[in-house]
């Protein structure tokens, strides 16, 4: 697929704009990344995330979780973002969920 494809299929006004983020010169929007992502078919996480990153830790063997401590360990992370992070992973956190629904 060309840029000018996947420009046209994700709704993207210029495919410069694609050629830049395949360079790594620019960091897609939360939105431009949801549009290639639906464009590509794939699941956002897959445009995001490297490929061989661990995106979560397994569950325990037990199956179970410690709910409390890991909102505690979230909220200790959160509070360390600036707010261009915290918009993004609120952005990322919201499209898992939509994806789901």
């Amino acid at each position: 697929m060309t840029q000018r494809q996947l420009a046209d299929r994700s709704g993207l006004s210029e495919a410069t704009v694609i050629g830049r983020i395949e360079r790594g010169e620019q960091l897609p929007r939360l939105n431009t990344a949801a549009a290639l992502a639906r464009a590509l078919s794939v699941h956002l996480n897959d445009l995001v995330v490297a490929p061989d990153a661990e995106v979560a830790a397994p569950l325990p063997s037990s199956g179970t979780v410690d709910r409390l401590e890991l909102e505690r360990r979230a909220h200790v992370l959160v509070r360390k973002l600036d707010d261009a992070r915290l918009y993004h992973l609120v952005g990322l956190l919201e499209a898992e969920r939509s994806s789901e629904a």
